[in-house]
């Protein structure tokens, strides 16, 4: 969701509910709000990722590029440790589904000098910022339910001091996740589905304190009379914080 919370379009608010929706073309997405930004040249960008569960590498990416004026490296090595064969895991049509969507390793598996076994990912090498990016003062509203690829960007916004974090730690760590790809694995005995990633994502920028999400620079906590009554503490602060600077 966009849109401008102002009259004079001088904050804009930009809602990420997940980075994995399928019918979303969130290039065409960031390119729409961010020209509109651009147009109306709002001094005040407020981006939402409470309760965002994370989603694709690409999706998260694809908007930090907008929030940075320089080159930038977004994501540590990818490490594996080992291989995922659809030959030993899987049969039939769900073992053709992943040589097709190349959840199969075999010729995608890389060793370093290391002895790391890693995977190629957008992010790991050099990227160049939007040509459209935004300049102005963001404010990013994180909770215990932004996880996976939303701690992504918000540790690596956090580690170039992009923006201002507001509400409570998230849930996602900061300093890694397990993602990447995810295939399902039915387990021979129980018959359940299994999904797990099988690779050690990472940003590039890390925090000192491991296992911990990242935290906010004014800690909110809403209260549930916040919720019955649709008050939104945390944004409230926000536009408090640029009326007083205003």
């Amino acid at each position: 969701d966009f849109k401008f919370l102002d009259k004079d379009k001088d904050i804009a608010y930009l809602k990420i509910k997940s980075f994995n929706v399928p019918s979303a073309n969130f290039p065409l997405f960031y390119k729409q709000a961010f020209d509109s930004i651009s147009l109306s040249k709002s001094k005040n960008l407020v981006i939402d990722i409470r309760n965002n569960p994370g989603g694709t590498l690409s999706a998260s990416l694809e908007l930090f590029s907008y929030l940075t004026d320089k080159d930038f490296v977004y994501l540590a090595k990818p490490i594996n440790n080992g291989g995922f064969s659809a030959d030993k895991y899987q049969t039939g049509l769900k073992k053709l589904r992943y040589y097709l969507t190349a959840f199969n390793d075999n010729g995608n598996l890389y060793e370093d000098n290391e002895g790391n076994f890693f995977s190629f990912m957008k992010g790991y090498k050099s990227q160049k910022p939007h040509k459209n990016n935004y300049k102005g003062k963001v404010y990013v509203l994180i909770n215990e339910f932004s996880f996976s690829a939303s701690s992504l960007i918000s540790a690596n916004l956090k580690g170039i001091d992009r923006a201002t974090f507001v509400g409570t730690e998230t849930g996602g760590g900061a300093n890694q996740c397990t993602a990447g790809r995810m295939p399902i694995v039915t387990l021979k005995n129980s018959k359940l589905d299994l999904r797990f990633g099988l690779n050690r994502m990472a940003p590039i920028y890390q925090q000192d304190f491991y296992g911990r999400g990242v935290f906010p620079d004014v800690e909110i906590q809403s209260t549930l009379k916040d919720r019955i009554s649709n008050y939104d503490r945390e944004l409230q602060w926000v536009l408090t914080d640029i009326k007083g600077k205003g």
